[in-house]
Parts: C-alpha cells; sequence; structure tokens
C-alpha cells in the first residue's frame, strides 16, 4: 500500500502549475463557466461583499439575484450567467459524478520570486447552485468548509523554493473565525509568516472575486491527479 507521503509526492509532481492552469492565473471569465459577484452589487439591496461575508460566516443560503427582474437589465444578465454555469455543473455532475462549484476569493496577483506571475484565488468555497423561489441563491454543499488553494500553495513553494508543511498544504478554515474582519486578520497573518521565510516580489490581495467552476483542484482533491 502506498504511504500518504509518497501520494503526496506524486500529487505535487503531478499537478500542473503552468500558466493554463486557472486556479494559478485566471486573467478572463468564459461565461459558461465563471461569474464576477462583483456584478450582482446592490441587485438585492446589498454590496457584493456582503456574498463573500455570507460564505465566511458559513451561512446555508445566499441569495445572489431574482431569476427574473422586469425592471432591471442587468439583473437579468446575472441570472443569464448563473443559468450558464448551473447548466455546466449539472452536466459535470451527470457526467463525472462530481461537484465541481467553487466561489474563490481574495485573488493574489503579483509574481513569485523567478518571475512566475499568479493571478488567482486564495480561497476556494464549496458551493451549489440553487433556485429558490424567485432567487438565484449560492447553497453550502454540505458539511464542506472552504479551503487553501492547493494549487497556489505547491507553486509558491516551488517558485520561491520554499518547502511547506503539509498542514498548510492540506489546511481547511473549519477553525477560522466566522466575522468577515476576524476571518480576514486570521489568513492575512498567514500570509505574513509564509512571506517572512522568503523574499517575494510584491503580491498583494485585491478584494476581488468570483464564482468559478474549478475542475483542476476537484481532480486534484478527489483523485489526486490534477488536469490543465
Amino acid at each position: 500500500m502506498l504511504s500518504i507521503d509518497i501520494l503526496r509526492q506524486f500529487r505535487r509532481r503531478l499537478t500542473n502549475l503552468s500558466s493554463r492552469n486557472r486556479s494559478l492565473v485566471l486573467v478572463s471569465l468564459p461565461v459558461s463557466q465563471f461569474l464576477d459577484l462583483h456584478e450582482a452589487d446592490f441587485l438585492l439591496n446589498k454590496p457584493s461583499f456582503g456574498l463573500i461575508a455570507d460564505l465566511i460566516s458559513r451561512k446555508v443560503s445566499i441569495p445572489v439575484c431574482d431569476v427574473l427582474d422586469a425592471r432591471l437589465e442587468r439583473s437579468n444578465e446575472v441570472s443569464r450567467k448563473i443559468r450558464r454555469i448551473d447548466r455546466t455543473v449539472r452536466f459535470i455532475e451527470e457526467e463525472r459524478g462530481t461537484e465541481d462549484l467553487y466561489v474563490g476569493w481574495p485573488f493574489v496577483r503579483g509574481k513569485f520570486i523567478d518571475g512566475t506571475v499568479v493571478h488567482g484565488p486564495l480561497l476556494f468555497f464549496p458551493v451549489r447552485i440553487e433556485q429558490r423561489g424567485k432567487y438565484w441563491t449560492l447553497t453550502r454543499r454540505g458539511d464542506e468548509t472552504a479551503f487553501l488553494n492547493p494549487t497556489f500553495l505547491l507553486a509558491y513553494g516551488q517558485f520561491n523554493q520554499v518547502k511547506l508543511p503539509n498542514e498548510i498544504l492540506e489546511k481547511d478554515i473549519a477553525d477560522f473565525g466566522r466575522d468577515p474582519l476576524v476571518f480576514r486578520t486570521q489568513y492575512t497573518n498567514g500570509s505574513a509568516m509564509a512571506r517572512s521565510k522568503s523574499t517575494l516580489t510584491p503580491i498583494y490581495l485585491p478584494i476581488s472575486f468570483s464564482i468559478s467552476i474549478n475542475r483542476a483542484v476537484k481532480v486534484w482533491r478527489n483523485s489526486n491527479v490534477p488536469a490543465n
């Protein structure tokens, strides 16, 4: 039987760390797979960051927008994008039997010390899309909790020549606070500790977020064989 350490080594070797991996470099949002949640800003009379705050607080169901709004075309455009993503998610689930929908936040943007560009999410929140009454909603996926982007962590270690302990590579945020301010303080402090161990061309965390179908992360987590 293969040991856990050997499986971890295989996982690291097979993970695609090139710019083709959207978990590492995401510069555009294909409509059938991605939605910038900032497009839902004040569609339901609350700022778009409120959606992230609800995810952090582990809220079970989070309304995003009306399925149909006769008065606001911007809401209908977001609704159409969510419907496309929902169809893609359902197709993948029927074909592969896996759920692949995540909200990625916050986005890390910058370069590693070797010049490799990074522009991708630091955390992934597992979610489902559901139509509840007149609203499209994001719902929690059972007991799954958000986790650090494993592709980013592996790239950080390789391109910065830093050995990250397994407890960081496999950490989820179950122990993090549910208050958005406390939560951001906790993950920022964790990032600062990692930065203190090596020189890093400035990487910053802009308040940017998206909902995405992330096949690379799904494969990495479920079968230990990452996709391109």
